[in-house]
C-alpha cells in the first residue's frame, strides 16, 4: 500500500485524475493532528399515503454515507512550511474537475481516503471542504518570501462512493489487518 512507511497512515489520493488524455495518480501524504472523526449513515425513504391508510407507506431509496473530518497541519521548520501549504492546495483542488484541451469538463474529481486502518482508501468525493488560518492564535511566519500562517486547521464533509454495492452484510471497515 501507498502509505506503509507511515506510522499511522493518512493518506488522500486521485482515482479519476486525468493529464493529457492519461490516468495518472496523485497522493497527498499528510503529517496532521485529527481533532474530529465522526461518520454518518441516512438512509433515505419515499414516503406515501394512499386512501384509507392511516400511516404512510415507506420505500427505501438509498443511503448516503459521510465521514465528517477536522485536523491540523502545521510547521516546526521553514522546511515544513511548504508542505503545509503544498497539502492545503493539493486538497483545494480537488473540489474541482478536469477539462480536456478544448476546454470541456472532463470529470469531476474522485478520490480516496486512507484514516489508519479504519477507513483504508475509501473512494469518495469531497462534499465540503473548509480552512481556518488562524492555527495557534494566528502565527505566522514572518520571513521574506515566505509569509503565510505556520498552520491550518482543515474540516472536510466526504461522501462515500462504495466500489461494491453495499448490503445489509457489508463489512465497513475491514477489520484488524484489512478483514475480519
Amino acid at each position: 500500500l501507498h502509505s506503509q512507511g507511515q506510522a499511522f497512515p493518512f493518506v488522500f489520493s486521485t482515482v479519476n485524475k486525468i493529464t493529457q488524455g492519461t490516468p495518472r495518480w496523485q497522493l497527498c501524504y499528510l503529517q496532521a493532528v485529527i481533532n474530529s472523526l465522526s461518520e454518518s449513515y441516512a438512509p433515505v425513504w419515499a414516503s406515501r399515503h394512499f386512501f384509507g391508510r392511516s400511516e404512510q407507506a415507506h420505500t427505501y431509496t438509498f443511503t448516503d454515507r459521510t465521514i465528517d473530518l477536522g485536523f491540523t497541519i502545521f510547521a516546526n521548520s521553514m522546511r515544513q512550511l511548504q508542505n503545509v501549504y503544498e497539502r492545503v492546495a493539493w486538497l483545494a483542488q480537488q473540489c474541482y474537475p478536469d477539462y480536456d484541451n478544448t476546454g470541456r469538463m472532463l470529470n469531476g474529481p474522485i478520490v480516496a481516503m486512507r484514516i489508519g486502518d479504519l477507513f483504508q482508501y475509501k473512494t469518495g468525493i469531497i462534499r465540503n471542504l473548509s480552512y481556518d488560518w488562524m492555527f495557534n492564535g494566528g502565527k505566522w511566519e514572518v520571513t521574506s518570501g515566505v509569509r503565510m500562517p505556520q498552520g491550518c486547521t482543515v474540516t472536510i464533509s466526504y461522501q462515500v462512493i462504495h466500489e461494491n454495492l453495499p448490503t445489509r452484510d457489508t463489512d465497513f471497515y475491514g477489520g484488524p489487518g484489512g478483514g475480519l
